[in-house]
């Protein structure tokens, strides 16, 4: 494991404002605390718990930790760092919401920590159940695969802060165990559902997974063209780019065939939501004439008192305005000269005086927000906040830059 690189907070993991000088340091009690958040939306039976419907359809959509601990500070007011909460007060997540809060706290508390997407054997009898799991480094020096979901209320015969490797497998060894005959790619995916299961869908985790060692910590439903597209038949360019994908160890040939475009997470990509149908996620415009996209915020599709209307981005020469509720990016239209929003062209109705693209109603006056610059492994980036909401901005070796909404504005 890349210490440096797994020590580093992403997009998605960075628990953004969040005081963790009161967080315990052994990642033990770290996993007993996330337990202690979030509740499975399937567990509600194992609670006694009726989860209500809109954070059935709404909580597991949220992409950021930012957004995980926002909503867990409207749902109570102990502090978040008592380790029980009663379910109504929890996060209703995945096991991939497990994950990441949980390498979101190992990573601030001084522990390298990635997220692995594969199969579990321990949920279905019979089946390899698409799961997610944290990996992180011991204090033994040895890197141990950590399931905050079973740390307790589960039966199994292992110890849920080290995981069998033969007990959850990373989505590269399932995958290669099926090419090879060893497990029928039909006992892989979800046992619940039909259409979820197949080598296309082991395909899927092995692209999620490269992107997870990237950096990259998707939902599990999201996907894009033409590879991750639900049920999409495998060609036999898949077929190898999945094996070399598979058979990679070493960080620099993952980091290699990440860079490869037909293995890397596009810009544009679909989210498969589970509840609310389909969701794009491309919003473009052009900065000093290259494109520019924007991720449509998860948070499109909660309610609108939980998203921020709009928000500004005064960083790496780009100006913008972001409206959530309409998913579309607002260049200012006027500025010559060198200065933030120099040549930049806007997608709104400029005002004849070549100021800023009017925001649509119901939006937010453009306001600056503080930037602070940071190393990124993909290229420069920014912490965008301001009262408007946060957002991470990133300006790729590709030179695209990429605005992701981090977080809904502060109370």
């Amino acid at each position: 494991m890349d210490e440096d690189f797994f020590s580093r907070q992403t997009p998605y993991s960075d628990p953004g404002d969040f005081d963790t000088s009161g967080l315990p340091r052994a990642p033990r009690r770290l996993a007993a605390l996330v337990r202690g958040l979030v509740i499975h939306r399937g567990e509600g039976g194992l609670f006694g718990y009726d989860v209500p419907e809109e954070r059935l359809h709404h909580d597991a959509e949220s992409r950021y930790v930012t957004e995980i601990l926002r909503i867990l500070r409207e749902r109570g007011s102990t502090p978040l760092t008592e380790e029980h909460r009663a379910p109504g007060g929890r996060f209703v997540g995945t096991c991939r919401d497990f994950s990441l809060l949980l390498c979101s706290l190992l990573r601030a508390t001084g522990t390298p920590a990635r997220l692995r997407c594969g199969f579990a054997t321990y949920l279905a009898d019979g089946w390899y159940e698409d799961h997610w799991v944290t990996e992180y480094l011991a204090p033994d020096g040895v890197r141990r695969l950590a399931d905050a979901q079973i740390h307790s209320g589960y039966d199994v015969p292992f110890d849920p802060m080290d995981v069998p490797r033969d007990a959850f497998l990373v989505a590269g060894d399932v995958w290669q165990a099926c090419r090879r005959g060893r497990v029928d790619p039909e006992t892989c995916g979800l046992s619940s559902v039909e259409k979820l299961r197949g080598l296309w869908f082991v395909h899927g985790n092995v692209l999620r997974d490269l992107a997870a060692l990237n950096g990259v910590e998707l939902l599990p439903w999201d996907g894009w063209e033409p590879w991750l597209r639900m049920g999409t038949p495998l060609t036999e360019d898949a077929l190898a780019a999945a094996d070399a994908v598979a058979a990679a160890r070493s960080p620099d040939d993952r980091q290699r065939l990440f860079a490869d475009p037909r293995l890397t997470v596009p810009a544009e990509i679909t989210s498969y939501t589970p509840y609310l149908g389909t969701a794009g996620s491309r919003c473009p415009f052009a900065e000093r004439g290259r494109l520019v996209e924007v991720e449509q915020p998860a948070a499109l599709r909660a309610p609108p008192q939980r998203t921020a209307v709009c928000a500004a981005a005064v960083v790496l020469g780009v100006v913008g305005e972001v409206d959530q509720v309409r998913g579309e990016l607002y260049a200012s239209e006027g500025g010559d000269g060198d200065g933030p929003g120099a040549g930049l062209g806007g997608r709104g109705q400029g005002g004849d005086d070549g100021g800023p693209a009017p925001v649509p109603a119901g939006g937010a006056e453009l306001v600056e927000v503080g930037v602070q610059q940071r190393p990124d492994p993909v290229g420069r980036a920014a912490d965008l906040r301001g009262e408007q909401g946060e957002f991470a901005l990133h300006r790729g070796l590709d030179g695209r830059v990429v605005l992701r909404h981090r977080s809904s504005p502060r109370a």
